[in-house]
């Protein structure tokens, strides 16, 4: 079933845009991103568990807000979920997740300058200092 909501939104190029929407989505399809209780051993062959974990990062890069603030709210709650997957799921999950973080800071330093640093809500220094 998760399989199928990711290709649902790939194919009709659905953006997520809110974090709560994030969340939802994660939870739904949560047997992709880590091993439910039980399911330690995979009975998925390499090849498939490639292909749904490239799902995945496809979806990752469909996860997109205009605010700034809301985008950094996107970034963390992902990681959030991916960083729970294990190593083995990790090398499909994360460059999808930098390169999002990448265009954020992009965006950032594209912007005008009309808010002093200290009032700037999501900044690049932020960005960096994600945990």
């Amino acid at each position: 079933m998760a399989s199928i909501i990711i290709q649902s939104i790939v194919k009709n190029k659905t953006l997520i845009s809110t974090s709560q929407k994030v969340e939802s989505l994660f939870e739904l399809i949560k047997g992709l991103i880590r091993d439910l209780d039980g399911n330690l051993q995979s009975e998925l062959n390499e090849e498939d568990f490639q292909e749904e974990q490239n799902s995945v990062a496809r979806l990752i890069q469909m996860l997109h807000n205009d605010d700034p603030e809301e985008m950094l709210k996107i970034i963390c709650t992902v990681k959030k979920h991916i960083l729970s997957g294990g190593r083995k799921r990790l090398p499909f999950t994360v460059p999808p997740l930098i390169f999002n973080t990448l265009k954020l800071i992009r965006r950032l330093q594209n912007q005008d300058e009309n808010v002093a640093d200290d009032e700037a809500p999501a900044t690049s220094k932020k960005i960096f200092q994600i945990r």
